[in-house]
């Protein structure tokens, strides 16, 4: 049976590939980080929007709420990556076509993995911490799954904890928002910096 990009909303699947065997004890590992973040994650979020409901009493309060958030969260996902970023040089053949500069639409396309400039003065550099913090939340978990960005350790450390951090302190503002692709991203992340610990990029 043939798979496609249609096979999975995140990626694809290739046919016969064998599971490495580290992939055994790095799942029940995660596992083990996951179960100690989710409580963390219960605590912290719970005593947040019991503040949260202290100080913004009345319902247009909420408006302000959602800017500051919004505000925090924008300038964060901006600034992260041109004080941690890097410039790497775009690969040449049909790797490029994974790696070409996305210019033409702020949308993130399933057969379209394109990465970021940031602040990389050549057209021929990209900046993989750029291209992970402006991605869409399905895009970005496509761009993991699919092809390596080439971000450092300390990279992907920013990226999970900012994720982490925002996913905490927001989940309960007045907004539309979920934690199942959130979750997903962290774990993306988690599972970048178990593949460093090996000593594999």
């Amino acid at each position: 049976m043939d798979w496609s990009e249609s096979s999975l909303k995140f990626g694809s699947i290739t046919p016969g590939l064998k599971v490495p065997f580290h992939i055994v004890p790095g799942g029940i590992i995660l596992g083990f980080v996951s179960g100690l973040l989710g409580p963390f994650f219960i605590n912290v979020n719970t005593r947040v929007n019991a503040i949260r409901a202290k100080i913004w009493t009345q319902k247009w309060h909420k408006l302000i709420d959602c800017f500051i958030f919004a505000f925090a969260t924008a300038s964060c996902w901006y600034w992260l990556p041109y004080a941690f970023g890097t410039c790497i040089t775009r690969p040449e053949g049909d790797a490029e076509k994974m790696h070409k500069e996305k210019t033409d639409t702020l949308f993130d396309r399933l057969e379209d993995m394109t990465t970021s400039r940031g602040w990389c003065s050549s057209p021929t550099e990209y900046n993989p911490l750029a291209t992970l913090f402006w991605k869409t939340e399905g895009g970005l978990i496509r761009q993991i799954m699919g092809t390596a960005m080439q971000c450092t350790a300390g990279q992907m450390i920013v990226f999970t904890i900012a994720w982490y951090f925002f996913t905490i302190t927001t989940y309960g503002v007045n907004v539309p928002s979920g934690l199942f692709l959130p979750g997903m991203i962290i774990g993306c992340g988690l599972g970048d910096l178990y593949i460093f610990a090996l000593g594999e990029t």
